[in-house]
C-alpha cells in the first residue's frame, strides 16, 4: 500500500509456483528471484533452497538474482584436507555457484580406484550458491583412508538442464 492506501503491488501466492520435485512443499518459503521483474510474473518465484533450510528470513533469498553467478561451476575449496580435528583443515569444502535457480544436486564421493565411498547429497533443492563439507567418513561412518578422492557433482531441472562436474581432493593425515 502506498501513503495514500492505493495497491502498491499485489501478489496472489498459488502451490503450483513451487518447485515441482519437492516431496512437500509445506514450511518452504516461495522466494523472489528479481525485484525489478513484476511481481505477476510466475516465472520471477521459487521455492528456497533445501541448503538454506527452505527459508532465508534476514537474508539474501536463496534463489535470488543477486545470488546468482555468472557460470555454471562446482569447486573444491579445500584440496587437501586432514580430518583429525586439529582445528587445521578438517573438512574438504566443496562449492557451487550456479547461473540459474532450480537445480537439484547430487555428491557422490568416489576414492582413486572407482570405489564408492559416500553419498554426500541426495537430491537436495539447491540455492544459486551454497557449499557442503565433506568429514572423511564413509556412509558407514568409517574413517575413509589417505588418498585421492574424486567428487561427482551432478545437478539437474525439471527442465532437463543439466550439470555434471567432476573434482578431487586429497584426505591426508598429520606424519606427527
Amino acid at each position: 500500500m502506498t501513503p495514500a492506501n492505493e495497491v502498491s503491488d499485489h501478489f496472489s501466492y498459488t502451490s503450483d509456483l513451487q518447485y515441482p520435485l519437492l516431496n512437500s512443499d509445506d514450511g518452504v518459503s516461495l522466494e523472489r528471484i528479481a525485484f525489478n521483474r513484476p511481481t505477476s510474473d510466475n516465472t520471477n518465484w521459487h521455492s528456497a533452497a533445501e541448503s538454506a533450510g527452505f527459508a532465508t528470513p534476514g537474508y539474501i533469498n536463496s534463489q535470488s538474482e543477486l545470488a546468482m553467478g555468472t557460470e555454471d561451476q562446482f569447486t573444491v575449496e579445500t584440496e587437501i584436507f586432514s580430518p583429525d580435528n586439529d582445528g587445521n583443515n578438517d573438512v574438504a569444502l566443496f562449492s557451487w555457484n550456479l547461473s540459474e535457480q532450480g537445480y537439484t544436486g547430487d555428491i557422490k564421493i568416489y576414492d582413486s580406484e572407482g570405489r564408492f565411498v559416500r553419498h554426500l547429497m541426495k537430491g537436495e533443492l539447491l540455492g544459486a550458491e551454497g557449499s557442503i563439507s565433506w568429514d572423511g567418513l564413509t556412509d558407514e561412518k568409517q574413517k575413509a583412508s589417505i588418498g585421492i578422492y574424486v567428487i561427482y557433482f551432478e545437478a539437474f531441472t525439471p527442465g532437463g538442464a543439466t550439470l555434471k562436474n567432476k573434482k578431487s581432493c586429497v584426505l591426508a593425515h598429520s606424519l606427527n
